[in-house]
């Protein structure tokens, strides 16, 4: 994983990684997830699981690793990451996992609506799990308008998206 240091280089290293794989992470109930699997996996999961041979499509899913990773999932190192999480926003325990994967990052002390990194991180989170994957680019080009010259995060633009003001 790269080395991060302020919230412009977490920001570019996440939309890099979710242009590269273009797809949502997500898990057999089309769910996003913080490491999931590629739609063609899902597919197959639940063509297998709707028929008898139930047994095989568990066997078919366990065979296949959860390749692909959500937003936030991106800056969680393999080293941190617990399975616990999985169904779970982007609380304390997540953001904490996300400072410990990024140690060189200079984030907020604590986890709260007042720290631009978490606003930053969770706008990047709902982009993922709530728009269209061809959607994603014009939110990311509104966000990277959104740093400040110290490259820190500035306001939630999704905030304001969804309150009608951008």
């Amino acid at each position: 994983m790269k080395t991060i240091k302020t919230d412009l280089d977490a920001f570019e290293y996440v939309v890099q990684k979710l242009t590269e794989q273009n797809e949502k992470s997500m898990d057999m109930e089309e769910t996003c997830r913080y490491r999931g699997w590629p739609q063609s996996v899902i597919e197959e999961y639940n063509r297998l699981s709707f028929n008898e041979f139930v047994d095989e499509s568990i066997e078919y899913f366990a065979k296949h690793d959860a390749t692909l990773k959500c937003a936030v999932g991106h800056l969680i190192s393999d080293l941190f990451y617990i399975p616990e999480i999985e169904g779970e926003g982007l609380n304390h325990e997540v953001y904490e996992l996300v400072k410990a994967s990024n140690p060189d990052w200079e984030t907020g002390d604590t986890y709260s609506d007042e720290d631009n990194s978490w606003y930053m991180l969770n706008d990047l989170q709902k982009i993922h799990d709530s728009y269209p994957v061809s959607e994603w680019g014009g939110f990311f080009d509104k966000m990277r308008e959104n740093f400040n010259e110290d490259q820190t995060y500035g306001y939630s633009i999704i905030t304001m998206y969804s309150k009608g003001a951008l």
